[in-house]
């Protein structure tokens, strides 16, 4: 029940001239050796070795390029208006219930802060978090942050929440939501409430459908250039290691004989 409140080109000596140690082929990059040479092809390694160089620089060049794509623009996404003036009581936020409205965004957006028009009655802590929302009550927990609310007695509702935020969010439709570890209030009354709001209680143990909550919300954030995913730390891990397992096999291939053809 809701309740309120990644060389060509080097020189080797033939196996038969005289002075050539143990007439083994020696390579020598056009320095101190005297007998006839000839230059070498380009070896299908050496090539494929450019390859793969010019592939990680490819790779390095776009992974800045995605690291320097920043935010273009800040923006309101959401703003409800405030809700009734003068009010404490409202719809319950604390331990055994939590609100959400749910809204959507058509790009790439970084999410920077949320507010909720809140009364407090006591100090708490305010809990606000993102959901996936394809449906009609939230889905699964994309990202959570909690803010202190610390008041010396009971405070009429005002815009309560948190700023500071990094969320990083596709074009979609997800549920902003809001809890507490102590009593505190939604007052309801907005003016331009969103369309689908829901409420968790620990009686019923799932989110419950309720478009008539009439929340004040409020969702901050900026634009993101296309270009502008920073790469989590997953895909830095693994370009690392690639860069390791190329340079290794790299340097086996160097120390194996050298296979030539001479001009």
């Amino acid at each position: 029940m809701l309740t309120k409140g990644l060389r060509v080109g080097e020189k080797i000596c033939k196996p038969a001239s005289v002075g050539c140690r143990g007439n083994k082929r020696q390579i020598r990059w056009g320095l101190g050796c005297r007998h006839r040479h000839s230059r070498l092809r380009a070896s299908s390694f050496t090539e494929n070795s450019g390859d793969i160089v010019m592939r990680i620089w490819k790779h390095i060049a776009f992974t800045m390029a995605l690291i320097a794509a920043g935010p273009v623009a800040a923006a309101t996404i959401v703003d409800t208006g405030n809700g009734a003036v003068g009010v404490l009581d409202g719809y319950t936020l604390n331990q055994d219930q939590s609100l959400a409205a749910r809204f959507t965004v058509a790009a790439p957006v970084r999410i920077t802060g949320a507010n909720g028009w809140i009364g407090a009655y006591q100090s708490s802590t305010l809990t606000i978090s993102l959901f996936a929302g394809g449906g009609q009550t939230p889905g699964a927990l994309l990202y959570s942050a909690s803010t202190p609310v610390v008041v010396t007695g009971r405070e009429n509702a005002t815009w309560r929440g948190l700023g500071g935020q990094s969320w990083l969010i596709a074009p979609g439709t997800y549920f902003v939501g809001f809890s507490s570890s102590a009593l505190l209030t939604m007052v309801q009354d907005a003016p331009h409430p969103l369309a689908d709001e829901a409420y968790f209680n620990s009686s019923n143990g799932y989110w419950v459908e309720n478009d008539s909550l009439n929340l004040g919300v409020q969702v901050f954030g900026e634009a993101v250039a296309a270009s502008g995913a920073v790469p989590e730390p997953a895909t830095w891990a693994m370009m690392l290691t690639g860069f390791g397992v190329v340079g290794f096999g790299l340097r086996r291939r160097s120390n194996r004989p050298v296979r030539v053809a001479y001009a």
